[in-house]
C-alpha cells in the first residue's frame, strides 16, 4: 500500500501484511515524524507523541543483510549513510526493520545519492589510460615470412602455413581483424590458436603485403613472456608507454618486468594525491557529516532547491516584519509559516526568522504586560478607597463608584490573563522554530542568532545567551543582529544601560554601512534603553524617527506620548479694577484648573495624544483628538477605529459600529476594526453578527494577535 507522511507529505510503499487491527508504528526518514497506521475497512494514519523515548516502534533495530550472509544492525539513518559512503554496505545489500521483508538497498531513492558518491569516489581512483590509436601501417619491412597482422595463427608447435594467404584471400574469413598480436620467440611467427575465427584481410596487389587500417582501437594488448625477447612494434604504432630509445622499437637491453615495474611507479603519482584526498574527505565527514552530505548534494546538483513560492513568501514575511507592527507581525508569521510550509520544513532561515517574529512578539506584550498590571493595581487601590473606613454601608452613589471599580478592575485582570495567555503562546512558537532550524542546519547563523533573541526575552542569564552569540559571530562576525541581541541583553541591566546604548547605536552603523533597510525595532529598543538611562530628549529624537518611517508603530507612538511632560496650571486672567461682574475678587474664583496640553498641529500629534488619552482611561478626551485627526485625514482607518473603540467604550454601540463600517470601507483587512465591529455586536447584544465577525477576523487574520480572543468568543457566543 502507499502511505504518506503528515508532516512533510513525502510517500513510501508498504506491505499490506504488516498492517494489524492493532497498528504498527512507522517513522519518517525524511522529516523523524512518527505515526501509526491501522488496518480497518481502509487504511489509517494517526500521529504518535515524539516523547515516548522510543517506545512507540518497540525498541527495534534496524538491519542490514550483506551478500556475504552477515548482519548490521543500526538505529539512526544516519549510521546507514555513513556506511554507504565507507562501502561497508552495496546496493545489493538489503534492509529490514523486522526481519520478516527485506528490501534492497539499490531499491531505496532516498540513498541513490549516496551510492551515486561511492561510484564516483571508485572512478576516480582508476588509473586513466590513455587510448590507443593505431593508424594503418603502409607495408612490412621485407622478410622470409610475411607477417600477417592481427591474424590468429596454429599453434605454437605448428609451422606457419603459406596456404593461409590463400584462405584469408578467398574470403573463408569475414570479421574484423583482431588486433591482439603474440608473437614466440622463433624464426617463423607462431601464433596461438584463432579465437573467434580469423578475420578475412585483402591485400592491395604489391610484392609486400600491405597491412589495413586498425578501427576500432585494440581492447588489449598481449605481451610476450618475461623470457622471451620483444619483437619490434610495427613503424607508426603508438603504444602507451615509450619503451626503448627509439619511438617504435625497443632497446636491445629492455628487460620486460622493468619496464613493468617502472610503469607501476608512475601511477603512485597519481594515486597517493587520490588517497590524500580521500583521507580529507574522510575526515570532513567525520567532524560535520551534515555539511559533509550538503555539499555531495550540491556537487551532484541535487542539493535540495528552494521553491520559488517559498522564496517569494520569505521576502514578503521579511518586509511585514520590518515594519515592527502588531499588523507586520501578523502578515509576516502568515507568509514564513507558508514559506517554510512550501519548503516541507527544509527552510531554516524562515524558520528563523519566524522565531525572531514571535520573541519580538512577545517582547512587545511583555511592555503591555506591565502597564495592565500598574492599571488594575490601581483600580484595586481605588476600589479599596472607596470602601467606608467604619465599615458602614455605602450610599447608592458610593456603591456606583465601587461597582463601576470592581467591573473596571476585572475587565484589567481579564486583559491581563489574555496578554500573558499571547506571550506564553509566542515564546512556545519561537522555541519551536528555533529547533526545527537548528535541526535542520546545526550551524544556521540565522537560526544561532533568533536562539539567543529567544534566550534574551525569556530573561535567561548573559552566560547562556553568549553561547549562541559566539558561535554566530564566528560565521558573520560584522552582522548588525549581533549588536543588537547584545545590546539588548545588556540593557536588561541597570549598570550596563551606557554599553547597551553603545551596542545598539553600532548596530544601527553596521545595518546603514551594508545598505540594509532601517531596523526599527533596534532603533526602538534604542528608545527604549534611553528612557532608562534617564536620556528622554535622546528618546524623542529616536522614536520621531520610528514613526516617520512606519506611522503606525503603536509601542513608539505610545512611548513617545509618555515621554510629554504634564501640563501646568494657568492662573486665571487679572483684571484690573477688582472682580469682574460682581466685585468679587480674582482669589475668590477659586483654584485654577489645569489647563488642557497644547493641541498638536499635525495628524501624527493628533494620533499619539488621543492613543495616550484612551491609554489612560480618559475615554472623551481621546474621542476629541481621534475627531481632530479625522479633520486632517478623513476616512483614515487608523483614526476611525480609535474613534469607534471610544464610542464603544461609552457605551455607545450603534454609533460606534458606524466607525467602524467606515474604517472598513478605507481598508478591508484592518484587524482592529473588523475585531471591533464584533465586540460592538457582542456588547449589543446581537450574537449571529458578533459571532460573523469574529469568524471574518479569523479569515483574514488566522495567526493574528487576537485570534485566540476571536475564538473564545465564538464558542462562548454559540
Amino acid at each position: 500500500m502507499d502511505i504518506k507522511c503528515e508532516r512533510c507529505g513525502t510517500e513510501y510503499e508498504f506491505d499490506d501484511s504488516r498492517v494489524s487491527e492493532e497498528g504498527v508504528t512507522v517513522k519518517c526518514s525524511t522529516c523523524g515524524h512518527l505515526f501509526k497506521i491501522r488496518k480497518k475497512s481502509f487504511v489509517l494514519t494517526e500521529p504518535v507523541p515524539q516523547d515516548d523515548g522510543g517506545a512507540a516502534d518497540g525498541g527495534k533495530n534496524w538491519m542490514v543483510r550483506r551478500r556475504d550472509g552477515t548482519v548490521l544492525s543500526f538505529k539512526e539513518l544516519t549510521t546507514l549513510q555513513k556506511w554507504i559512503v565507507e562501502r561497508r554496505v552495496s546496493r545489493e545489500d538489503e534492509i529490514s526493520k523486522s526481519g520478516e521483508t527485506w528490501k534492497r538497498l539499490g531499491g531505496i531513492a532516498e540513498l541513490a545519492s549516496f551510492f551515486q558518491v561511492v561510484d564516483q569516489a571508485m572512478a576516480a581512483t582508476q588509473p586513466l589510460l590513455p587510448a590507443i590509436s593505431l593508424p594503418p601501417v603502409p607495408s612490412l619491412p621485407p622478410q622470409s615470412q610475411p607477417v600477417l597482422p592481427a591474424v590468429s595463427y596454429p599453434p605454437p608447435s605448428q609451422p606457419v602455413l603459406p596456404g593461409m594467404q590463400g584462405m584469408v584471400s578467398q574470403g573463408m574469413v569475414s570479421q574484423p581483424m583482431a588486433p591482439a598480436v603474440s608473437y614466440p620467440p622463433q624464426s617463423q611467427p607462431v601464433m596461438p590458436a584463432v579465437q573467434p575465427p580469423p578475420p578475412a584481410v585483402s591485400y592491395p596487389p604489391q610484392s609486400q603485403p600491405v597491412m589495413p587500417a586498425v578501427q576500432p582501437p585494440p581492447p588489449a594488448v598481449s605481451y610476450p613472456p618475461p623470457s622471451q625477447p620483444a619483437l619490434p612494434v610495427p613503424a607508426g604504432r603508438q603504444e602507451p608507454d615509450a619503451w626503448g630509445a627509439e619511438a617504435g622499437a625497443a632497446a636491445p637491453d629492455d628487460d620486460v618486468v622493468e619496464k613493468w615495474k617502472r610503469r607501476g611507479r608512475r601511477k603512485w603519482f597519481f594515486i597517493v594525491p587520490v588517497l590524500l584526498l580521500a583521507l580529507g574527505v574522510g575526515a570532513f565527514y567525520l567532524a560535520a557529516p551534515e555539511q559533509f552530505m550538503g555539499l555531495v548534494h550540491r556537487v551532484l546538483g541535487k542539493a535540495d532547491e528552494l521553491p520559488a513560492l517559498a522564496q517569494a513568501q520569505y521576502q514578503s514575511g521579511l518586509q511585514a516584519f520590518l515594519k515592527d507592527t502588531e499588523a507586520g507581525y501578523a502578515a509576516a508569521a502568515t507568509e514564513l509559516d507558508s514559506a517554510i510550509k512550501e519548503a516541507k520544513g527544509k527552510f531554516p532561515a524562515a524558520m528563523a526568522l519566524l522565531a525572531e517574529v514571535q520573541a519580538t512578539r512577545a517582547d512587545r506584550l511583555a511592555e503591555r504586560i506591565q502597564a495592565a498590571e500598574a492599571a488594575v493595581k490601581v483600580l484595586e487601590d481605588k476600589e479599596r478607597s472607596l470602601a467606608p473606613a467604619d465599615g458602614k454601608e455605602p450610599d447608592a452613589a458610593l456603591k456606583t463608584q465601587i461597582a463601576e471599580a470592581h467591573n473596571a478592575k476585572v475587565e484589567g485582570q481579564k486583559e491581563l490573563q489574555r496578554l500573558q495567555a499571547e506571550a506564553q503562546k509566542a515564546m512556545e512558537e519561537a522555541k519551536r522554530q528555533v529547533d526545527g532550524a537548528l535541526e535542520v542546519e546545526p550551524r544556521s547563523f540565522e537560526a544561532l542568532l533568533a536562539k539567543a533573541d529567544y534566550l534574551r526575552v525569556r530573561g535567561a542569564g548573559r552566560e547562556q545567551i553568549e553561547v549562541p552569540l559566539r558561535e554566530a559571530a564566528a560565521l558573520r562576525p560584522q552582522d548588525p543582529g549581533l549588536r543588537f541581541v547584545d545590546g539588548a541583553a545588556l540593557g536588561e541591566d541597570e549598570a550596563s544601560l551606557d554599553m547597551a546604548v553603545q551596542k545598539l547605536n553600532e548596530a544601527l552603523e553596521l545595518q546603514q554601512r551594508a545598505g540594509q533597510p532601517d531596523l526599527l525595532r533596534v532603533r526602538y529598543l534604542l528608545a527604549r534603553t534611553l528612557v532608562r538611562a534617564k536620556r528622554p530628549e535622546d528618546a524623542k529624537v529616536q522614536l520621531e524617527r520610528v514613526l516617520q518611517s512606519s506611522p503606525e508603530h503603536e509601542a513608539a507612538r505610545a512611548l513617545l506620548a509618555s515621554l510629554q511632560p504634564p501640563p501646568e496650571p494657568v492662573p486665571p486672567p487679572a483684571v484690573d479694577g477688582g472682580a469682574p461682574d460682581g466685585g468679587a475678587d480674582a482669589a475668590d474664583a477659586g483654584p485654577a484648573k489645569p489647563a488642557e496640553p497644547a493641541a498638536p498641529q499635525t495628524f501624527d500629534g493628533w494620533m499619539s495624544q488621543a492613543d495616550a488619552l484612551q491609554q489612560r482611561g480618559r475615554t472623551e478626551k481621546a474621542l476629541e483628538a481621534y475627531e481632530a485627526a479625522l479633520s486632517l485625514k478623513p476616512g483614515h482607518a487608523e483614526a476611525l477605529t480609535g474613534k469607534g473603540l471610544c464610542l464603544l467604550d461609552l457605551g455607545s454601540y450603534a454609533a460606534s459600529i458606524g466607525a467602524f463600517q467606515q474604517a472598513l470601507k478605507t481598508n478591508p483587512s484592518f484587524g482592529d476594526a473588523i475585531l471591533g465591529q464584533a465586540e460592538a455586536y457582542k456588547y449589543k447584544g446581537d450574537k449571529a453578527s458578533a459571532v460573523k465577525w469574529y469568524q471574518r477576523y479569523l479569515e483574514v487574520h488566522p495567526n493574528g494577535p487576537e485570534a485566540s480572543v476571536a475564538k473564545g468568543n465564538i464558542e462562548e457566543l454559540k
